[in-house]
């Protein structure tokens, strides 16, 4: 059976749409008390998730009243779900993103079979994906798992809904010069450490396969 693959597109926008399109004055924005600055920050966001999940559907997926239709309603439902976040007081990041994952599994169940894949794009996805078990199997998994792995996996141990770590100290000082800020320095160490364990655990699932 060939892989459709539709459910990695909309992760994949979702990530680079919540993540890496959306910047610190968005995040903040979204929080302020005052609504119409809220509401603006909500619109730009907004505009940026579904700017990313176009760029990710659009080149894979042929032009339908359908893909218009999943499309708009995973970019509107997300602005929606964004616009509650703020009255969530029990884990906020955590059930923020699990209801955002769980409509776009909702959204793929409903609209996965009605889908067509450009030409070049099945030619393609019937070299890479009959085989598609294992993680290491899959170049396009594994890319999703790095860009998990880099800014949301940060997000869940910076939001301390897990682990608590305490505060979070966002720039360290270089010991040599006391007052020269090093901004982001933890930042980047802990991206090389989580991509280390991440291609570390991959290695191991191919020589689990192979044995």
């Amino acid at each position: 059976m060939t892989f459709h693959p539709l459910l990695l597109l909309l992760l994949l926008g979702h990530i680079i749409g919540d993540f890496y399109a959306q910047t610190d004055n968005m995040s903040k924005g979204k929080r302020s008390s005052e609504c119409c600055e809220r509401w603006k920050w909500l619109v730009c966001h907004g505009l940026c998730y579904t700017l990313a999940m176009a760029v990710v559907l659009f080149p894979v997926i042929r032009f339908s009243w359908g893909l218009l239709l999943l499309f708009l309603m995973v970019s509107v439902s997300h602005m929606a779900l964004d616009s509650v976040k703020q009255f969530i007081k029990w884990k906020p990041f955590i059930v923020d993103q699990l209801m955002h994952i769980g409509f776009i599994v909702l959204a793929w169940r409903i609209w996965n079979n009605r889908m067509i894949m450009w030409p070049y794009v099945s030619e393609l996805n019937s070299m890479i994906f009959p085989r598609m078990s294992m993680l290491h199997e899959n170049p396009y998994w594994t890319l999703l798992g790095v860009l998990v792995i880099l800014r949301p996996v940060g997000y869940l141990i910076k939001s301390n809904e897990i682990w608590n770590f305490g505060d979070i100290v966002e720039a360290e000082r270089d010991e040599t010069e006391p007052n020269k800020v090093m901004p982001n320095a933890g930042r980047m160490i802990g991206y090389l450490e989580r991509l280390i364990v991440f291609f570390l655990m991959i290695n191991s699932l191919l020589w689990v396969y192979r044995e």
